[in-house]
Parts: structure tokens; sequence; C-alpha cells
């Protein structure tokens, strides 16, 4: 693959003009209430000046980072990007798509995506989806390294019995609860299984306390919420539950997902290209809520066929999401825009 120039004084006036002017625009989408949304501009503006400050007193860049709901500072070499200093930028998944940003928001990424075309030397995409769309919406190439995962298994199980939860007696479902990740659905396909085993619902969005609140009106007890949970806790749920259901319709490599696998799960998994790419034949797929009834029936009804599938996806995991492979593949790519 040949390296993209860098960009010129000139394109980085411009960028950073255009940036300013559509991040003006989106972040008061960037939340559905007016306080909050004003309270994040009042971040972003004294985080820019802190910016400004340091980078004046120390002589190098200071780059702000501004997502949905955090504003962040890092620091690089003086002029990296001016002196055309090597950079490869991962473009991770179509942001734009998600149905909560308004126009303002979706607006906000369109032009993300396309100074993403412009600005790195190498663009890395990690689904070879994602890599075709950028070559067919921008027609520009792009290196596709996945994202990774650690294949192993937490053997600890302090969360389960802080859940009142026993090992491999639970289904999990874990991700922001936000429509297009389509919590509703395995809730509403959950409902008609006949089943002891619970259904955990992990996750939360701070953005999305109506949605959420739908969900938790569900009458069944079997569901659970409980919460967003982290690092060790995290773990032991992944690698100790019946089975695993992805249901994320937008994105590229969920890294739940992979992360399911690499832990040794059976998994259930919407039908999107994304995620076809990422399971192969080691998972089994649904669309709607009756046909993901169908597989959680017929994953509690057949034990043997469950425990088949979590070979298979380990095995899938380890061929091609292993952090080591993944790290190699990065090594090369940063010894070639050094080289």
């Amino acid at each position: 693959m040949i390296p993209r120039r860098g960009f010129s004084l000139i394109e980085a006036v411009v960028v950073i003009v255009i940036a300013g002017v559509i991040l003006a625009l989106a972040i008061p989408v960037f939340t559905d209430q007016e306080s909050k949304a004003s309270h994040f501009q009042e971040q972003v503006k004294a985080g820019v000046r802190y910016a400004q400050r340091q980078a004046v007193a120390q002589r190098r860049c200071v780059f702000v980072s501004v997502t949905a709901t955090a504003v962040s500072l890092f620091y690089g070499d003086a002029g990296c990007a001016i002196t055309g200093t090597p950079v490869a930028l991962n473009v991770d998944g179509i942001e734009r798509k998600r149905r909560k940003w308004g126009l303002a928001g979706r607006t906000y990424y369109r032009v993300s995506e396309y100074l993403a075309t412009l600005i790195p030397n190498v663009i890395v995409t990690d689904a070879a989806v994602i890599k075709e769309y950028y070559r067919k919406e921008y027609g520009v190439s792009s290196q596709m390294i996945a994202y990774g995962a650690e294949c192993d298994r937490q053997l600890t199980t302090e969360i389960q019995d802080r859940l009142g939860v026993k090992p491999r007696e639970y289904v999990l479902y874990v991700s922001r609860l936000e429509p297009e990740n389509n919590a509703h659905l395995v809730i509403k396909a959950y409902e008609s299984v006949r089943t002891d085993k619970p259904l955990l619902i992990v996750g939360d969005a701070p953005y999305a306390h109506e949605y959420i609140a739908s969900l938790k009106a569900t009458r069944d007890a079997r569901v659970p919420f409980p919460g967003a949970l982290y690092g060790v806790s995290y773990r032991e749920l992944q690698s100790h539950a019946y089975v695993y259901v992805h249901a994320t319709e937008v994105g590229g490599t969920h890294p739940a997902l992979i992360e399911a696998m690499g832990a040794g799960n059976c998994v259930l998994v919407f039908d999107t290209p994304e995620n076809r790419e990422v399971v192969g034949d080691s998972g089994l797929f649904f669309s709607r809520p009756e046909e993901l009834s169908r597989l959680l029936q017929l994953a509690v009804d057949d034990p043997g066929l469950v425990k088949d599938f979590r070979v298979k996806a380990r095995a899938r995991a380890l061929a091609n999401y292993s952090w080591d492979a993944i790290a190699d593949e990065y090594e090369r790519l940063l010894e070639g825009l050094c080289g």
C-alpha cells in the first residue's frame, strides 16, 4: 500500500475552521437536555483555552478531543500535521448512521468522515465492510486491521455471586442501551422462551433515559438490569454465560462480540454484513424477534449444540482477532510509515 501524503498549512487551517464551525453546530444536539448542552459547550471552550495556553507555553501541538460525552487533551510533537509527520488514522465505524444523532450531529460526522480521507497518510479500517464503504463513498483505499480481543476466560465468578446467577445458567446481552443496538428486540424475543435461565441486560446510556425506561417496563421477572459493568466483572460475565446475544446493527468490528467469541461463547448474532464478517460460520444469526426466540429455545433445549458453537467461536477468535496478531499488523504498518 502506498502511503498517502500529509496535508499543507492551508489545508490544515481550512480543516480547523470547518471542524470548528460544525462542532459549534453539533454540540447542542449531543444531548437531549439544553442545560447539559450548555454545560458541555462551556467544557469545550475551557478545554480549547487551556490547550492554547499549553501549546504556547510548551511549544508543541496540543490536541483537543471532543466526543459526545467528554472533552480531553493529548499532546504531540510540534507541527506534526503541518510538517508532514506520518499519520495513521483508524476511522472506526459509521457513527452518523446512529439514530440518536440529529441533523447537525449527522452532518458533523459526515464532514469528519470526509476529513478523515484527507488528513492521514494511511487510513485504517477495522472491517472489510467499512473498507469497502470508504472506497465506494470517497474513492480512497485503506488498510484493514481488525479489532482484537483477549482470547481467554476469567475463571473467577464473583459478579455471578453478587447478581445471584449461576455460571453457564444465564443468557447475556451487553451493549450501550440505545435503539440501534436492539435490546428491545432481544427482550421481546426472550419473553416467549421457556427457560429458567435469566436474561442479563448489561449496559447503560446517559442520554437514553426514556428508551431504558421502556426496556425496564418488561413484565418478565427473568430480565434483570445490572447496569454497565467493566473490567473483571465484565470478563466474568462473558466467560460464564450460557449463550451470548449480539444485536447491534451499526458499526464495524464490535469489541463485545469478538470478546464473547474469545471467551468461548455460543453467539447468537443480528444479521448484518459486518457481523457476518466477524462470525462467519461460528455463530447463529437472526433478523427478527421470532427468529431469535426460536434460536434461544433451540439453544436452551440442545446443550450439545451450544457446546459445539462455543468451540467454533473461540477457534475463529484465536485465528482472526487475537491481540498478538493484531499488534503485529499495527507494528508492520508503523514500520512502513517510519521507513
